[in-house]
Order: C-alpha cells, then structure tokens, then sequence
C-alpha cells in the first residue's frame, strides 16, 4: 500500500512538474520525496521499537505467571504440611492419659489461690 501511495503520488506530480515549470519543481518533488522517506524510515523504527519493548513485557509477563503459579504451589503445600503437623499433635495429645492430680496433700487456701491465679492468667 506505501508503495502504491508512494507511485500515484510521482504520477500526479510528474504533471505538476511539467506546469509549474523546471528546476524549481523538480526540487520542491525531490524534497518531498525526501521527506516522506525519512517519514516512513522514522516509522519503520518506531514500529521495531514498539515490537521489541511488546516482546520483553511478553516474557515479562510469562515468567511473572510461572513464578506466581509456582508460588500458588509451595503455599498450598505448606498449608498441607501445616494441617498434617496439627494432626499429628492432636493424635498425640489424645493418646496421652489424663493423668489426675492427688490434690488431697495441698491445703484448699494454696488451691484455691493457684485456681484464682490461673483464670486470671486466662
């Protein structure tokens, strides 16, 4: 399509050329062209540009997912390891026997102190 552009442009200023008169012309054209190369040059490393920096933040984007997901995995893993932990600690405290205390040899004040302390301590 540029290039399509590029050529009805000559051929429509190929008369102009021929009206307008000789050197003079040919230089206003030739300056154009110049400049429309620049132009296109100019966006042709823009485009580059832009296509590089949607790469990076492309690859970017691909390993800030692999490194959530692998994220996800070892949290859910610890979350496993946490509830086993607390399995085993409740299977061990229900195994050991309640022991209950003779508290016939302590006198009831030193009881009932201990008793005090303890739901204040809760």
């Amino acid at each position: 399509m540029k290039l399509r552009f590029f050529l009805v442009f000559l051929v429509l200023a190929i008369p102009l050329n021929a009206q307008i008169g000789g050197v003079e012309a040919n230089k206003a054209l030739r300056a154009t062209v110049q400049k429309w190369i620049s132009v296109m040059k100019e966006i042709q490393l823009k485009k580059k540009e832009w296509q590089d920096k949607k790469e990076i933040l492309q690859n970017s984007n691909e390993a800030l997912q692999a490194e959530a997901t692998q994220l996800e995995a070892e949290i859910l893993s610890a979350v496993d390891d946490i509830q086993k932990i607390k399995k085993e600690k409740s299977n061990e405290i229900s195994k050991k026997p309640h022991t209950n205390l003779d508290n016939s040899s302590i006198p009831k004040n030193t009881l009932r102190l201990i008793e005090e302390a303890e739901k204040f301590k809760n």
